[in-house]
């Protein structure tokens, strides 16, 4: 009676992680959107954050909002395949999922260093390099019990490498530092990962390449920039963080690309697919609109979207 009971019991429990996850294909290169939402109205998405799959390993994260931890794991990730985590910047809903995630991973088997990328900082707001020695110093740190993943002393476990990559203004335009010696950032075996320099809310910002032989996805992030078009070109899929509103005001265009901005961009870049997320304070008929305006001109594929979704590179 009693093994019956536990087998019934075994039957009725959901499926598993790896079973719920199964969503992207183990060919070729696949791009998984771990987070959809944006920082406000999110209809139950993670921030912001995004998956890199090459022949079935997660190999790259870009971004990791708030909920994006969860979603992780529930895409069937591991982190001990993780080469690089991409930063876009610094908010929230970009980054409040890193320590969920670091604090998970630390109890596993990874040993080797994990570099991570962003931007570097302002007045207003702290380096890559900064950010990470706030969350997990072992001292100074928000998560002190976490500093295993930064401390030299410390033979347990896996080390975060931050980096920040370097912008400056020219001509009122966000552009990367000593470009040719930067760009690329990181370079393996299986990808190469290019940054381009944007900014939100005079705040500096990245925008990323991902190539993966004569494949590429670019994040563009939430805004303008000179250099989008020059990382753009070529690629296969862009993501795109959407804005519904049609006519912004002066603080918004400072912020969000419009619809059709992201359209023209996509087009001229000759992108054959494009994501878009960061989804929020958006009806059904708003995000109608934005996909309106962004067809007018751009006849490629338009793809609005929700947590674990997975498109193919190639």
């Amino acid at each position: 009676m009693l093994r019956s009971l536990f087998f019934s019991l075994i039957i009725s429990l959901p499926v598993s992680i790896n079973a719920f996850a199964g969503g992207c294909s183990t060919n070729g290169v696949q791009l998984q959107v771990l987070g959809s939402g944006g920082p406000q109205n999110r209809q139950e998405r993670a921030g912001t954050a995004y998956l890199v799959w090459i022949d079935g390993k997660s190999r790259l994260l870009v971004n990791a909002g708030d909920g994006s931890s969860l979603r992780f794991y529930e895409s069937g990730a591991r982190f001990n395949q993780l080469d690089v985590i991409a930063l876009s910047r610094l908010h929230a809903d970009h980054s409040a999922g890193l320590p969920g995630l670091v604090g998970t991973a630390v109890r596993g088997k990874r040993m080797r260093p994990l570099p991570v990328f962003g931007p570097e900082g302002s007045k207003t707001q702290p380096s890559t390099v900064a950010f990470i020695r706030t969350l997990f110093d072992e001292r100074r740190g928000a998560w002190r019990e976490l500093g295993t993943v930064l401390s030299p002393l410390s033979k347990n476990g896996f080390k975060l490498q931050p980096h920040d990559i370097r912008t400056r203004i020219k001509g009122g335009q966000p552009e990367l530092e000593k470009a040719k010696q930067t760009n690329p950032v990181f370079v393996n075996n299986a990808f190469k990962l290019s940054a381009a320099a944007t900014s939100f809310d005079n705040k500096p910002a990245l925008a990323w390449r991902v190539q993966v032989a004569d494949t590429a996805v670019i994040f563009i992030g939430d805004s303008n920039g000179a250099q989008l078009e020059d990382i753009s070109r070529g690629a296969n899929t862009m993501v795109a963080h959407l804005s519904t509103s049609q006519s912004p005001v002066q603080r918004d265009l400072a912020r969000y690309m419009t619809p059709r901005d992201i359209g023209k961009l996509a087009s001229k870049s000759g992108i054959k697919q494009l994501v878009l997320a960061h989804r929020m304070l958006s009806t059904p008929e708003q995000e109608a609109l934005a996909l309106a305006e962004i067809k007018k001109v751009f006849d490629g594929k338009v793809s609005l979207a929700d947590d674990l979704s997975c498109y193919a590179l190639n």
